[in-house]
């Protein structure tokens, strides 16, 4: 495992250089003249863990390294850390623009505890000190003490190493279990989140995750928020990332969401991006956030599963070019 030194001089230098010009700027050098609604202040952001930040599905499931330690004597076989060094650097860069950009950010999974430490303990220990900056949240728990005591232990049976006892559920009661508990986790991280930093109504929430999950339970907090004025409503912006991704695939679109996601946060009005049933993910992002440059973009298919792995050179350059138009992006809603 790389030492957390090694890992920060890795960040410098593990993307082209274009692709890294908006990251070395500090988080207050951008503000400008933006609106109130999309200040860190006022900004929410949830994410889901498994298969959304960690690639849970091709290392438990597929590769069977769920009960690996790091007293483990053997490393991880040489293929396997080059591919898990460049999804750390990834995800490393992920968490700190997500903290530039909001002073809550907060990761929500219906697994149980302590299931988000394990995971940081035994593929990525140098990343536990940038997640001090994230708030982590079990949502059974959450949902317990909304409901005075009464648990759903047990009855989250797909959902990843929480309980594999589903026989009496049919999907749909799935669903709803999940959402619910999904629902009061973000429901009390939003009004504690309003409460601390101001007095005014929730404004600007963003979440994203693989299932629908998350993306009704974030979506119910338009119905859940404290009334406002008619020109101060809260903004609900909710991201369905494929399923089940291999570690390629999720550093793919870990960068790519990198890129994107001042975007995502400035954006004045609601979005509902489902990039796992798009046929064209890239274009229903552009659509969703009114980049016409975007939708005109070859971006490699491989960030949503569709294709397979591209040719470094191939990513640099279509990330390089990503970037760029982020950053003229940015200029432009701050003029």
């Amino acid at each position: 495992m790389l030492a957390e030194a090694t890992l920060a001089k890795m960040v410098d230098c593990s993307w082209p250089d274009s692709a890294n010009s908006t990251f070395a700027e500090s988080p207050s050098s951008s503000m400008g003249s933006q609106p109130e609604f999309c200040l860190p202040s006022e900004s929410l952001i949830f994410f889901d863990w498994d298969d959304t930040l960690f690639p849970t599905t091709e290392l438990c499931d597929v590769m069977g390294l769920t009960g690996r330690t790091l007293q483990d004597k053997e490393p991880f076989p040489e293929v396997l850390e080059r591919m898990l060094q460049d999804w750390r650097v990834a995800l490393f860069k992920h968490i700190e623009q997500a903290c530039s950009l909001s002073q809550r950010v907060v990761l929500v999974t219906n697994s149980r505890r302590p299931w988000v430490d394990q995971c940081l303990d035994t593929f990525a220990p140098a990343l536990k000190p940038i997640f001090t900056r994230v708030k982590v949240v079990y949502a059974d728990e959450a949902l317990k003490k909304f409901r005075k005591g009464r648990s759903i232990a047990g009855v989250i049976g797909d959902v990843k190493y929480v309980s594999r006892n589903r026989k009496n559920l049919t999907h749909e009661e799935l669903v709803e279990q999940c959402t619910k508990a999904k629902t009061a986790a973000m429901q009390h991280e939003a009004k504690r989140f309003y409460s601390e930093m101001s007095e005014h109504p929730w404004k600007n929430i963003i979440s994203m995750g693989d299932a629908q999950y998350e993306r009704l339970a974030c979506q119910e907090l338009a119905w859940l928020s404290p009334p406002a004025a008619d020109d101060d409503t809260v903004r609900i912006k909710t991201f369905v990332v494929p399923e089940k991704p291999t570690i390629t695939e999720l550093t793919l679109r870990l960068k790519m969401s990198t890129c994107l996601m001042p975007s995502c946060v400035r954006f004045d009005g609601d979005i509902d991006c489902d990039m796992d049933t798009a046929a064209n993910p890239i274009q229903d992002l552009a659509v969703a956030l009114e980049l016409p440059e975007l939708e005109s973009m070859s971006f490699p298919g491989h960030a949503f599963g569709r294709s397979k792995r591209p040719e470094l050179h191939v990513e640099n350059t279509a990330l390089a070019a990503l970037q760029l138009l982020a950053e003229k992006v940015e200029k432009r809603s701050l003029r």
